[in-house]
């Protein structure tokens, strides 16, 4: 198990302090009858999927990407 230091917790604190409640998203068809999605709360992120449900874990995964 690892055993993380007070400085550690306050770093983890501060730092999802800093995400947001929400993420704002715009969703529209693409051309070729599937989603594409533009994360307004993180500029840059746009991706796109044939389903809805893809779609969701396309941004999901977008958004994770985007911290790394």
């Amino acid at each position: 198990m690892i055993r993380l230091s007070q400085e550690d917790i306050k770093e983890i604190n501060r730092l999802r302090s800093l995400f947001p409640a929400e993420i704002e998203v715009r969703v529209r068809r693409s051309a070729d009858g599937g989603f594409a999605a533009e994360v307004l709360t993180f500029p840059g992120i746009i991706t796109e999927a044939d389903t809805f449900t893809e779609l969701i874990e396309m941004i999901n995964d977008a958004v994770m990407n985007y911290f790394e």
